[in-house]
């Protein structure tokens, strides 16, 4: 009878190269791939705002006056006569848009008259009010 010598599978040594390939290449790879996701998210949430943004206008084009809340977006006011909405198509009328980090869109009605008659953002990824630069403007 013949024995052979030869063990088959793999030495410990080439088991540790392929793991310090693989090491390697998330390293290398992996911080580019989170910093999509998060570009994606902010491009989103742009995105999200513009769309509030034109319900916004096609309220105030229909009533004449601002919405108070997001809500009156989706359902009407008591007080506003000329309402074709829900501006959302497809939303039920509890919707009130969110980010891409899972928070409600900031809305505040300021002075009709000015140039800037509300404002309208995102906290961004923290989702609290506080740090200035981290919000997310329609563009």
């Amino acid at each position: 009878m013949f024995f052979s010598t030869l063990k088959k599978g793999y030495s410990l040594m080439e088991i540790v190269i392929v793991i310090a390939i693989i090491g390697i290449l998330v390293g290398v790879v992996g911080p580019n791939i989170f910093s999509y996701l998060n570009k994606s998210k902010y491009s989103a949430t742009e995105q999200t705002l513009r769309v509030t943004k034109q319900a916004i206008i096609s309220y105030y084009t229909d009533a004449h006056i601002y919405p108070q809340t997001l809500q009156d977006l989706q359902r009407r006011p008591q007080d506003v006569q000329k309402w074709f909405g829900p501006y959302f198509e497809g939303r039920d009328e509890d919707y009130i848009p969110q980010d891409n980090w899972g928070s409600d869109l900031y809305y505040r009605l300021l002075d009709p008259r000015s140039s800037k008659p509300y404002e309208l953002y995102s906290y961004g990824p923290n989702g609290e009010a506080g740090d200035d630069n981290e919000r997310v403007y329609a563009s």
